[in-house]
């Protein structure tokens, strides 16, 4: 489905297939992303050669939390996508939410997401701080 959409679809209808595809089969994410615009696999090297992390996890299971924090306007192609039970995938809707409150000035709010992101996963978290 991912393939077909990529393909033919619009990137309202592919950015949150591939964020999903990403936390629940990273290795399919990879080889799909060679059929996946220019820029899209432009933005997959920068992350391969910036993000640090913990090997818990594919590497490709964070990009979804990346592409939040480096590329922020796509924040609303990426909202839709479903949850999935594993850290990358939570770590994401964190970045949501965080995302929201800096928007909305709500800075008090901040502080208990900050920490639960900081928790859950202190590499991205520590690039998230990097980039405010």
């Amino acid at each position: 489905m991912s393939e077909i959409e990529i393909k033919q679809g619009t990137p309202e209808t592919w950015w949150p297939l591939l964020a999903e595809l990403a936390w629940l089969a990273p290795e399919r994410l990879e080889s799909l992303l060679l059929t996946a615009p220019a820029e899209v696999n432009r933005q997959k090297a920068r992350f391969l050669a910036t993000f640090e992390n913990n090997g818990e996890h594919h590497d490709l299971t964070w990009f979804p939390a990346w592409l939040l924090i480096h590329h922020s306007e796509l924040r609303n192609l990426l909202r839709p996508a479903q949850p999935a039970q594993n850290e990358p995938a939570q770590a994401f809707h964190l970045l949501l939410d965080l995302l929201h409150l800096e928007k909305t000035g709500q800075q008090a709010a901040q502080i208990p997401q900050r920490a639960k992101l900081r928790a859950l996963a202190p590499d991205l978290f520590a690039d998230f701080m990097r980039s405010r």
